[in-house]
């Protein structure tokens, strides 16, 4: 399959993103044991760095189910603290 990169240039710049954690990434990986908090968090503020990157302006929200087991909920807190820490207008 061939892959054509999305042109951050010629698209819309939002003014307010949502990113919703928890339900999908845990699916296929051992994000559930305590060791992997740290190797989830660090990877997701680096997505969130991907964005900020197109979207210099956006504010970014970072949202979590409920109903999350403890090691999820650790790990998105914990993700969601370092993202917070590393750049602006991300609550």
């Amino acid at each position: 399959m061939e892959y054509t990169p999305y042109d951050f240039k010629l698209g819309e710049h939002p003014d307010l993103i949502i990113s919703f954690l928890g339900t999908n990434d845990y699916l296929n990986s051992i994000a559930e044991q305590e060791t992997n908090v740290d190797l989830f968090a660090d990877t997701y503020v680096e997505f969130i760095g991907n964005i900020r990157k197109h979207h210099p302006n956006a504010r970014i929200y970072i949202m979590q189910a409920l109903s999350e087991t403890f090691c999820r909920r650790e790990g998105i807190r914990t993700a969601a603290e370092r993202a917070q820490e590393t750049y602006e207008n991300v609550f």
